[in-house]
């Protein structure tokens, strides 16, 4: 059943990126709902004879025992081992289950099959929008008699996305008319305005990527659990990662691209080296990364990323530098560009073989880091555990830690750490740019002495 879900998910991904880079739904939208019958069934204790089993959920349901049986409901479970539908969320069925039902006004479950909740509504919010998501009502309808499962129905309220205008409209001048009577085409330019763009550096970059998951059941006393071992950088108990041999298909040969949508919002800032030497020119040509049938294909163009590691499930691109991108605020006609819900892609990609294959992705909310950074204060952006934000009004610079899930299909692929450094500045004072990225590390440096300094008291 979680595989048919992770199926359905594949399926919601298109070629909008290239054929090798497919986005499912859930990492393409800010709020995505899944619904309908899931299949997922009541489970007690799979070792348990089928009319025993049977007879076991029967009881809590004539006892209404609602809270127990959804303990017992294999979505939740699933839901809380990351096994399926990573991130979504979906409320507790305080109600009869919906299957397997007769075809007759109310409940009444037939003998065939345990009474469960197959028919569900699950929803997921994006990057930064944790709770802007609100169920107001979520009920069976018992009247309905024309199948073996009473449908469910519910109500949400949805807060929407403020809109994220970059910048002020850059001003023009055009020619006088004396050009025209001189034979010159009458044109426009951009005067006086300064133009701005949002400089963004990735630094620390570090990646665990997870094996292929083998479940097990676990009987612990009266409770039975499905666990999905994977290794994990911060848990102790998580299985040991073996040493890499040569040619070890296991092993992936890792990079991190970046990519935005809009497609063409962010790009990479080069040094004059990097110009020359054809290192990560220009943005948004999908072409460097893989060629129409999935082969890797080395262009002049492509998104910005990192060098590609050999053999290694802990990637470590650290020793790398920043990666510095840019983020566009005016088009070629000086028309400020609409970032609201735009998207900045941390994409790891395998190169292990011929073919290009995602690993997985964390899908940062760009929109949200563009408003923050253009305010420069605190508090604008909704806080996440795993997320820490800062503005310091001297410096104009946003620092961002990052420790996410990378995603595939809905389930989870690895984990990606990183800081982020983001600041607005005018073309014309890139100068102070080196000061205050030295500032910013600066200042990081001293919460972390500060921090581990509490820790020993």
């Amino acid at each position: 059943r979680c595989a048919m879900l992770t199926d359905i998910f594949a399926g919601t991904a298109d070629d909008s990126f290239g054929p090798a880079v497919r986005y499912d739904q859930t990492l393409k939208s800010h709020y995505c709902f899944v619904l309908g019958d899931l299949n997922f069934r009541s489970e007690i204790d799979p070792s348990l004879e089928k009319q025993e089993h049977h007879n076991q959920v029967m009881a809590l349901v004539q006892n209404q025992d609602w809270k127990d049986l959804n303990m017992h409901d294999e979505l939740f479970r699933a839901l809380r081992n990351k096994d399926v539908a990573v991130g979504f969320e979906t409320l507790p069925c305080l109600f009869p289950p919906t299957f397997k039902v007769e075809r007759q006004d109310g409940f009444s479950w037939k003998d065939q099959r345990r009474p469960s909740y197959t028919d569900r509504i699950l929803w997921k919010c994006g990057d930064q929008l944790d709770g802007r998501v609100t169920p107001t009502a979520y009920e069976p309808i018992a009247h309905f008699t024309t199948s073996d499962h009473k449908p469910i129905r519910g109500a949400f309220e949805i807060q929407l996305n403020q809109r994220v205008r970059l910048r002020e409209p850059m001003m023009r001048r055009r020619q006088s008319l004396r050009n025209i009577r001189l034979g010159m085409p009458l044109r426009s330019s951009n005067v006086a305005a300064p133009r701005q763009t949002l400089h963004i550096f990735v630094s620390n970059l570090k990646c665990t990527f997870f094996k292929k998951r083998k479940y097990h059941i676990e009987n612990n006393g009266s409770t039975i659990s499905i666990s999905s071992p994977r290794m994990k950088s911060a848990t102790k108990s998580a299985t040991k990662i073996a040493s890499p041999k040569q040619g070890d298909k296991d092993f992936p040969d890792p990079f991190m691209a970046f990519l935005s949508f809009p497609k063409r919002l962010v790009k990479e800032e080069r040094t004059l080296r990097q110009k020359l030497g054809g290192f990560f020119n220009g943005p948004a040509d999908l072409r460097s990364i893989a060629n129409d049938d999935g082969t890797i294909k080395r262009t002049s163009g492509g998104w910005p990323r990192t060098k590609r590691l050999h053999a290694t499930m802990e990637p470590d691109w650290s020793d790398e530098g920043e990666i510095h991108l840019k983020v566009l605020s005016h088009d070629k006609q000086g028309t400020p560009l609409d970032a609201t819900g735009s998207i900045l892609y941390f994409s790891a990609f395998n190169t292990a073989s011929l073919d290009l294959t995602m690993i997985g992705t964390y899908a940062m909310n760009l929109g949200m880091l563009c408003s923050v950074a253009n305010s420069a204060r605190r508090g604008d952006l909704t806080a996440r555990s795993s997320v820490y934000l800062k503005s310091d009004a001297m410096s104009n610079m946003t620092t961002i830690e990052i420790d996410e899930p990378l995603l595939k299909n809905g389930r989870e692929t690895g984990r990606i750490t990183c800081d982020i450094d983001a600041c607005w500045l005018d073309d014309a004072v890139k100068s102070n740019l080196k000061l205050m990225k030295q500032d910013a590390k600066q200042k990081r440096l001293m919460k972390s002495r500060v921090s581990s300094a509490n820790r020993k008291m």
